[in-house]
């Protein structure tokens, strides 16, 4: 199965690709929620563990830092 990153550009688009998910031809995963979020939304996965919170937690506190870093720097 091939995985791709794709950014919509026009609200019609993203209306098509719901559509396809809906068809059940394709998954759409919002990267923007983490993997935990994505974890806990998908009932087939099990409880997450005590590692995966904490990596979890150090992914997003280093995206807090970096974003605020780069509002530093401008």
């Amino acid at each position: 199965m091939n995985q791709i990153i794709v950014k919509v550009l026009n609200p019609k688009v993203e209306r098509l690709l719901l559509e396809l998910e809906s068809l059940e031809l394709i998954a759409i995963k919002d990267p923007s929620k983490g993997l935990l979020l994505n974890k806990l939304e998908n009932n087939s996965s099990p409880i997450p563990s005590l590692s995966d919170i904490v990596e979890e937690v150090k992914i997003v506190r280093t995206e807090m830092y970096i974003a605020d870093y780069k509002s530093l720097i401008q």
